[in-house]
């Protein structure tokens, strides 16, 4: 009866399980904190924006826009908001 029971196996599998586990969950929160924009990032390309000229915002905009970046309708609302800020 040197072998082990089945009891054996399932405390083994659950001892080399659990850290598995937590390794696993570790990997995906990294993995997702990766992809995340930090959040003031978006906010300071937004800060730097206005110190453009309307004539430069404008010609980035069209320049967006026939690389295909953005469609019409975002090319048309952002068109509008940059010539009812001037």
């Amino acid at each position: 009866m040197g072998g082990l029971s089945i009891w054996h196996w399932i405390v083994v599998l659950i001892v080399l399980g659990i850290p598995v586990a937590i390794g696993l969950i570790v990997w995906l929160v990294i993995r997702a904190t990766k992809r995340q924009v930090p959040a003031g990032t978006q906010a300071h390309c937004q800060m730097m924006v206005p110190h453009a000229t309307p004539e430069q915002r404008l010609n980035a905009l069209q320049d967006l826009y026939a690389k295909g970046l953005i469609n019409e309708a975002e090319y048309t609302a952002q068109r509008t908001a940059i010539l009812q800020a001037i």
